[in-house]
């Protein structure tokens, strides 16, 4: 699999486009940019299904429950859910479509970022 190359998120992320809910759909493997530890903080993968998800860390505890909501220019991963712990629901993910299996996001609590992370198709999972 080839790496996202992030020598400039913010080009990247400009370059891409809004994807659509069915194209999210699935089981993502999260790189997280631009912190001590290249994963995501919430678990290493994500899995999507119908408008819905969660984190998953070590492939068997499930948190970090969102729902996808539509953005101007990007989907919204939101994890204002019911099921998560208070200082969770501040979490908004902003992501676009690199190209297919791939996707380049923005991770904001409130209304600032703080770091990109790409989303790519977890290998030997189906979609």
């Amino acid at each position: 699999m080839r790496k996202l190359k992030l020598t400039n998120p913010e080009t990247l992320y400009l370059q891409a486009r809004k994807p659509t809910f069915e194209e999210l759909n699935g089981h993502w493997k999260v790189l997280a940019h631009g912190l001590v530890r290249p994963s995501n903080l919430f678990g290493d993968h994500k899995t999507i299904n119908d408008g819905q998800g969660s984190n998953q860390l070590f492939d068997r505890l499930q948190w970090g429950f969102f729902t996808i909501k539509q953005g101007d220019d990007y989907l919204v991963l939101d994890y204002d859910h019911p099921r998560n712990h208070p200082l969770l629901r501040p979490i908004k993910d902003r992501v676009r479509l690199v190209a297919p299996g791939r996707f380049i996001g923005r991770f904001y609590y409130g209304e600032k970022a703080f770091f990109w992370f790409s989303l790519i198709a977890a290998e030997g999972r189906s979609r």
